[in-house]
């Protein structure tokens, strides 16, 4: 059996078990969303703010508005205990603090850092803008 047809079976086992009483149409149906690794993925487009993952730090990342007025480009990283927020403003000077207030090694210090994140996004509303989530 060829890699294809394997991909083929394995996508066909995937609708099987996610049964949702349509699957045998979408199965059939050709699906602009399919890879071509075989591997189905739905994409929707959400608020900046609301993409924001309290999991997965990496997806911490927006452009909102600075006290000008002007675009500023926030992206956050954890390094261990520490949490770490670069800021791009609209002339491409970048800023990099480093929290260590949030450890965020513990659930409570991601989801405290989660908190301020979404409301640094939320204020200078970030959520104007629209972010492309795939699962």
């Amino acid at each position: 059996m060829n890699y294809f047809s394997l991909s083929v079976v394995s996508l066909a086992l995937v609708f099987v078990a996610c049964d949702d009483g349509n699957s045998a149409t979408q199965a059939d149906e050709a699906s602009p969303s399919l890879e071509t690794e075989g591997v189905a993925k739905t994409c929707i487009e959400l608020p900046a703010c609301d993409a924001m993952v309290k999991s997965d730090v990496s997806t911490w990342h927006f452009v909102r508005k600075d006290a000008f007025g002007d675009d500023a480009e926030y992206t956050y990283k954890a390094d261990g205990r520490n949490l770490i927020v670069t800021i791009k403003d609209a002339h491409g000077s970048t800023d990099t603090k480093t929290y260590s207030m949030y450890n965020m090694e513990s659930e409570v210090g991601v989801e405290m850092a989660y908190s301020a994140a979404k409301a640094t996004c939320r204020d200078g509303g970030g959520n104007d803008r629209k972010t492309k989530v795939c699962s």
